[in-house]
């Protein structure tokens, strides 16, 4: 099991394990129970919506369009294994890897 990220609470503001929404789950069951969680987005894109954004932007660099949808290249991959996109993923895959070498290449140099 995962442990939890912790993070402000948008509602009561404490700073408590974050349940989904950026509530904490005492808020996200209040909420809930008095009909306002949608006053509340989600904080992660479907991966729909991203798989429609990289088509979208197909024809540009996949750097250019990790900084335009402002994700990492291994998120916008596996929102696109998710929504179904294995074959738009590959680009992103290759980023991530070559930024993993370049960040690993720096380290060692550092060192």
């Amino acid at each position: 099991m995962r442990s939890a990220r912790y993070v402000t609470c948008g509602m009561c503001g404490r700073w408590r394990p974050h349940n989904a929404r950026g509530l904490c789950s005492t808020c996200r069951k209040r909420a809930r129970a008095a009909g306002t969680l949608d006053d509340w987005p989600p904080l992660r894109r479907l991966s729909a919506e991203v798989a429609e954004d990289v088509e979208w932007l197909t024809g540009c660099p996949a750097e250019e369009i990790t900084t335009r949808i402002g994700m990492t290249p291994s998120a916008i991959a596996r929102a696109l294994r998710r929504a179904g996109r294995p074959d738009l993923a590959r680009a992103f895959d290759r980023l991530a890897c070559a930024e993993q070498w370049a960040r690993t290449k720096a380290a060692r140099e550092a060192s």
